[in-house]
Protein backbone atom coordinates (compact mmCIF):
# COMPACT_ATOMS: atom_id res chain seq x y z
CA UNK A 1 0.00 0.00 0.00
CA UNK A 2 1.60 3.20 -0.82
CA UNK A 3 0.41 6.64 0.11
CA UNK A 4 1.57 10.44 -0.06
CA UNK A 5 0.76 13.87 0.69
CA UNK A 6 3.93 16.05 -0.07
CA UNK A 7 3.40 19.27 2.29
CA UNK A 8 5.91 22.07 2.45
CA UNK A 9 8.37 22.66 5.46
CA UNK A 10 11.24 23.60 4.05
CA UNK A 11 10.44 27.67 4.24
CA UNK A 12 8.44 27.55 7.42
CA UNK A 13 6.40 30.83 8.47
CA UNK A 14 4.69 32.05 12.00
CA UNK A 15 1.42 29.96 11.67
CA UNK A 16 0.70 31.57 15.09
CA UNK A 17 -0.23 34.77 13.52
CA UNK A 18 -2.98 33.50 11.88
CA UNK A 19 -4.82 31.54 15.20
CA UNK A 20 -6.43 32.11 17.88
CA UNK A 21 -5.06 32.39 21.38
CA UNK A 22 -6.83 31.80 25.05
CA UNK A 23 -5.28 31.88 28.19
CA UNK A 24 -6.61 31.15 31.97
CA UNK A 25 -8.02 33.45 33.94
CA UNK A 26 -6.91 37.03 33.70
CA UNK A 27 -7.94 39.90 35.84
CA UNK A 28 -5.66 42.28 33.94
CA UNK A 29 -8.16 43.69 30.85
CA UNK A 30 -5.22 45.12 28.81
CA UNK A 31 -3.26 41.79 28.57
CA UNK A 32 -5.44 39.10 26.92
CA UNK A 33 -3.79 36.39 25.33
CA UNK A 34 -3.78 37.46 21.43
CA UNK A 35 -1.30 40.52 22.94
CA UNK A 36 1.19 37.45 22.37
CA UNK A 37 0.31 36.72 18.87
CA UNK A 38 0.35 40.64 17.40
CA UNK A 39 3.93 41.19 16.06
CA UNK A 40 4.32 43.42 18.72
CA UNK A 41 7.65 42.06 20.98
CA UNK A 42 8.07 45.05 22.83
CA UNK A 43 9.18 43.52 26.53
CA UNK A 44 8.05 46.21 28.41
CA UNK A 45 4.83 45.56 30.74
CA UNK A 46 3.42 48.79 30.74
CA UNK A 47 3.27 49.33 27.18
CA UNK A 48 0.09 46.54 26.84
CA UNK A 49 2.25 44.40 24.39
CA UNK A 50 2.09 41.20 26.73
CA UNK A 51 -0.33 38.67 27.87
CA UNK A 52 -0.57 37.26 31.36
CA UNK A 53 -2.66 35.06 33.68
CA UNK A 54 -3.62 35.95 37.15
CA UNK A 55 -1.91 33.96 40.02
CA UNK A 56 -2.84 30.54 39.97
CA UNK A 57 -2.09 26.80 40.29
CA UNK A 58 -0.80 25.45 36.33
CA UNK A 59 -1.44 28.93 34.25
CA UNK A 60 -1.43 28.47 30.68
CA UNK A 61 -1.84 30.04 27.78
CA UNK A 62 -3.01 28.19 24.02
CA UNK A 63 -3.27 28.75 20.70
CA UNK A 64 -5.25 27.08 17.86
CA UNK A 65 -3.53 27.48 14.75
CA UNK A 66 -6.91 26.61 13.26
CA UNK A 67 -5.51 23.75 11.12
CA UNK A 68 -2.49 20.94 11.81
CA UNK A 69 0.99 21.93 10.98
CA UNK A 70 4.57 20.45 10.87
CA UNK A 71 5.74 22.56 13.70
CA UNK A 72 9.53 22.98 13.76
CA UNK A 73 10.10 25.99 16.10
CA UNK A 74 8.33 27.99 18.85
CA UNK A 75 10.09 31.03 19.85
CA UNK A 76 9.36 32.86 22.81
CA UNK A 77 9.84 36.79 24.27
CA UNK A 78 9.72 37.20 27.82
CA UNK A 79 8.82 40.07 29.82
CA UNK A 80 12.04 42.14 30.23
CA UNK A 81 11.03 45.51 32.62
CA UNK A 82 10.99 43.13 35.56
CA UNK A 83 10.63 39.40 36.51
CA UNK A 84 11.72 37.77 33.66
CA UNK A 85 12.75 34.93 36.37
CA UNK A 86 8.82 33.57 36.15
CA UNK A 87 8.78 32.05 32.89
CA UNK A 88 11.20 29.43 34.16
CA UNK A 89 9.53 25.78 34.74
CA UNK A 90 6.91 26.73 31.82
CA UNK A 91 6.47 23.85 29.18
CA UNK A 92 5.53 23.94 25.56
CA UNK A 93 3.30 21.35 24.58
CA UNK A 94 1.83 20.31 21.11
CA UNK A 95 -0.87 18.12 19.72
CA UNK A 96 -4.74 17.81 18.46
CA UNK A 97 -6.44 17.35 22.05
CA UNK A 98 -8.12 19.67 24.09
CA UNK A 99 -8.11 17.42 27.06
CA UNK A 100 -7.16 19.67 30.03
CA UNK A 101 -7.09 22.73 27.78
CA UNK A 102 -4.73 21.45 25.84
CA UNK A 103 -2.01 20.75 28.61
CA UNK A 104 -2.25 17.07 28.25
CA UNK A 105 -0.78 17.21 24.76
CA UNK A 106 2.85 15.70 23.80
CA UNK A 107 5.64 17.87 25.34
CA UNK A 108 8.19 19.79 23.35
CA UNK A 109 10.26 21.60 25.71
CA UNK A 110 11.25 22.95 28.96
CA UNK A 111 12.39 26.19 29.29
CA UNK A 112 14.86 26.30 32.28
CA UNK A 113 16.50 29.27 32.18
CA UNK A 114 15.87 32.52 29.99
CA UNK A 115 18.83 34.43 28.36
CA UNK A 116 19.61 38.09 28.85
CA UNK A 117 18.31 38.78 25.36
CA UNK A 118 14.91 37.78 26.63
CA UNK A 119 13.90 35.45 23.95
CA UNK A 120 14.39 31.74 23.44
CA UNK A 121 13.78 29.48 20.54
CA UNK A 122 12.84 26.11 21.13
CA UNK A 123 13.30 23.09 18.51
CA UNK A 124 9.84 21.30 18.53
CA UNK A 125 9.75 18.96 15.35
CA UNK A 126 6.36 17.69 16.13
CA UNK A 127 2.62 18.24 14.80
CA UNK A 128 0.10 19.43 16.11
CA UNK A 129 -3.41 22.18 16.13
CA UNK A 130 -2.61 23.51 19.38
CA UNK A 131 0.44 24.80 21.02
CA UNK A 132 0.11 25.07 24.92
CA UNK A 133 2.48 27.27 26.96
CA UNK A 134 2.06 25.93 30.94
CA UNK A 135 3.38 26.20 34.16
CA UNK A 136 2.48 23.16 35.98
CA UNK A 137 3.00 24.36 39.38
CA UNK A 138 1.16 25.95 42.13
CA UNK A 139 0.72 30.07 42.65
CA UNK A 140 2.52 30.79 39.33
CA UNK A 141 1.87 33.46 36.87
CA UNK A 142 2.60 33.07 33.08
CA UNK A 143 3.50 36.30 31.34
CA UNK A 144 4.26 36.44 27.10
CA UNK A 145 5.28 39.12 25.31
CA UNK A 146 5.39 37.01 21.98
CA UNK A 147 4.84 33.46 20.60
CA UNK A 148 6.10 32.59 17.40
CA UNK A 149 5.33 29.43 15.93
CA UNK A 150 7.49 28.33 12.31
CA UNK A 151 6.11 25.64 10.79
CA UNK A 152 4.02 24.19 7.67
CA UNK A 153 2.03 22.15 5.79
CA UNK A 154 3.28 18.54 7.66
CA UNK A 155 4.59 15.93 5.08
CA UNK A 156 2.43 12.44 5.28
CA UNK A 157 3.68 9.60 3.13
CA UNK A 158 3.93 5.51 3.69
CA UNK A 159 4.67 2.68 1.58
CA UNK A 160 4.17 -1.08 3.54
CA UNK A 161 4.22 -4.42 2.34
CA UNK A 162 2.35 -7.61 4.27
CA UNK A 163 5.75 -9.05 4.38
CA UNK A 164 7.06 -12.97 4.03
CA UNK A 165 5.74 -15.24 1.26
CA UNK A 166 3.06 -16.78 2.44
CA UNK A 167 -0.28 -16.77 1.15
CA UNK A 168 -3.08 -14.98 2.53
CA UNK A 169 -6.42 -16.43 3.29
CA UNK A 170 -9.25 -17.44 2.54
CA UNK A 171 -11.51 -16.22 5.10
CA UNK A 172 -15.00 -16.92 5.96
CA UNK A 173 -15.39 -12.88 6.36
CA UNK A 174 -13.93 -9.28 4.92
CA UNK A 175 -10.54 -9.30 6.86
CA UNK A 176 -8.64 -5.96 7.56
CA UNK A 177 -4.83 -6.01 5.73
CA UNK A 178 -2.15 -5.37 8.39
CA UNK A 179 0.86 -4.51 5.98
CA UNK A 180 3.56 -4.46 8.69
CA UNK A 181 6.74 -4.37 6.94
CA UNK A 182 7.19 -0.69 6.92
CA UNK A 183 9.63 1.14 4.33
CA UNK A 184 8.49 4.93 4.55
CA UNK A 185 6.25 6.47 6.70
CA UNK A 186 6.36 10.26 7.07
CA UNK A 187 4.10 11.60 9.86
CA UNK A 188 3.86 8.35 11.68
CA UNK A 189 -0.23 8.18 10.24
CA UNK A 190 0.04 4.50 9.51
CA UNK A 191 -0.42 2.16 12.26
CA UNK A 192 1.23 -1.12 11.53
CA UNK A 193 -0.65 -2.60 14.18
CA UNK A 194 -3.55 -2.43 12.81
CA UNK A 195 -2.95 -2.16 8.83
CA UNK A 196 -5.10 1.42 9.23
CA UNK A 197 -3.52 4.79 8.18
CA UNK A 198 -5.67 7.93 10.04
CA UNK A 199 -4.73 11.33 8.00
CA UNK A 200 -3.32 14.16 10.15
CA UNK A 201 -4.29 16.31 8.15
CA UNK A 202 -7.04 17.53 5.40
CA UNK A 203 -6.32 17.00 1.97
CA UNK A 204 -6.04 15.78 -1.32
CA UNK A 205 -4.86 12.03 -1.07
CA UNK A 206 -3.89 9.38 -3.83
CA UNK A 207 -3.88 6.25 -2.13
CA UNK A 208 -2.94 2.89 -4.19
CA UNK A 209 -2.67 -1.32 -3.77
CA UNK A 210 -1.15 -3.67 -5.44
CA UNK A 211 -1.22 -7.34 -5.04
CA UNK A 212 -0.58 -11.01 -6.39
CA UNK A 213 -2.18 -13.97 -6.38
CA UNK A 214 -5.36 -16.64 -7.25
CA UNK A 215 -5.84 -19.39 -8.60
CA UNK A 216 -9.07 -21.47 -7.12
CA UNK A 217 -10.18 -18.88 -4.42
CA UNK A 218 -9.47 -15.65 -6.83
CA UNK A 219 -8.68 -12.57 -5.21
CA UNK A 220 -10.40 -9.44 -4.33
CA UNK A 221 -9.72 -6.36 -2.36
CA UNK A 222 -11.27 -3.26 -1.60
CA UNK A 223 -9.86 -0.43 0.46
CA UNK A 224 -12.21 1.61 2.24
CA UNK A 225 -12.23 5.00 4.36
CA UNK A 226 -14.54 5.45 7.27
CA UNK A 227 -16.11 2.49 6.11
CA UNK A 228 -17.08 3.57 2.46
CA UNK A 229 -15.50 1.74 -0.61
CA UNK A 230 -13.06 3.50 -2.46
CA UNK A 231 -11.79 1.21 -4.89
CA UNK A 232 -11.93 -2.32 -5.57
CA UNK A 233 -9.58 -4.86 -7.55
CA UNK A 234 -10.14 -8.27 -8.14
CA UNK A 235 -9.93 -11.49 -10.52
CA UNK A 236 -10.06 -15.26 -10.94
CA UNK A 237 -7.84 -17.13 -13.17
CA UNK A 238 -8.09 -20.60 -14.14
CA UNK A 239 -6.45 -23.59 -11.73
CA UNK A 240 -2.99 -23.34 -12.10
CA UNK A 241 -2.35 -19.44 -13.16
CA UNK A 242 -1.81 -16.45 -10.95
CA UNK A 243 -2.19 -13.01 -11.79
CA UNK A 244 -1.47 -9.51 -10.48
CA UNK A 245 -3.64 -6.71 -10.02
CA UNK A 246 -3.91 -2.69 -8.64
CA UNK A 247 -5.64 0.03 -8.19
CA UNK A 248 -5.63 3.43 -6.89
CA UNK A 249 -7.58 6.47 -6.09
CA UNK A 250 -7.01 10.09 -5.34
CA UNK A 251 -9.75 11.42 -3.16
CA UNK A 252 -10.59 14.30 -0.43
CA UNK A 253 -9.60 13.57 2.90
CA UNK A 254 -10.23 15.04 6.20
CA UNK A 255 -8.56 14.91 9.21
CA UNK A 256 -9.12 11.44 10.91
CA UNK A 257 -10.54 9.61 8.13
CA UNK A 258 -9.32 6.07 8.43
CA UNK A 259 -8.52 4.47 5.55
CA UNK A 260 -7.53 0.71 5.41
CA UNK A 261 -7.34 -2.42 2.19
CA UNK A 262 -9.92 -5.50 3.44
CA UNK A 263 -9.20 -9.00 1.99
CA UNK A 264 -12.65 -9.74 0.85
CA UNK A 265 -13.88 -12.88 2.42
CA UNK A 266 -13.55 -16.32 0.27
CA UNK A 267 -10.42 -15.12 -1.21
CA UNK A 268 -7.24 -14.98 -0.69
CA UNK A 269 -3.62 -13.05 -1.91
CA UNK A 270 -0.35 -13.53 -2.40
CA UNK A 271 1.99 -10.59 -1.95
CA UNK A 272 0.51 -7.42 -1.24
CA UNK A 273 1.82 -4.21 -1.19
CA UNK A 274 0.04 -0.81 -0.07
CA UNK A 275 0.99 2.38 -0.66
CA UNK A 276 -0.41 5.85 0.14
CA UNK A 277 0.45 9.29 -1.20
CA UNK A 278 -1.19 12.99 -0.63
CA UNK A 279 -0.96 16.02 -2.38
CA UNK A 280 -2.40 19.49 -2.72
Amino acid sequence: MYSSFPGSTSNPSNVALGGYATQSASSYTEHYASRSIDRNKDTNFMNNSCSTTDFADSPWWRVDLLDVYQISSVVITNRGDCCPERIIGAEIRIGNSLDNNGNNNPRCAVIASMPATLTITNACKMIGHYVNVVIPETNRILTLCEVEVYGGVPKVAFSAALGGHANIGPFNTDKILVYRKVFTNLGNAYNPSTGIFTAPVRGVYYFSFFYHGGTDHGTALSMFMNGQRLATASHRQPAGYAANGSNGVITAVERGAQIYVTLIGGTWGGFISNNNEKRH
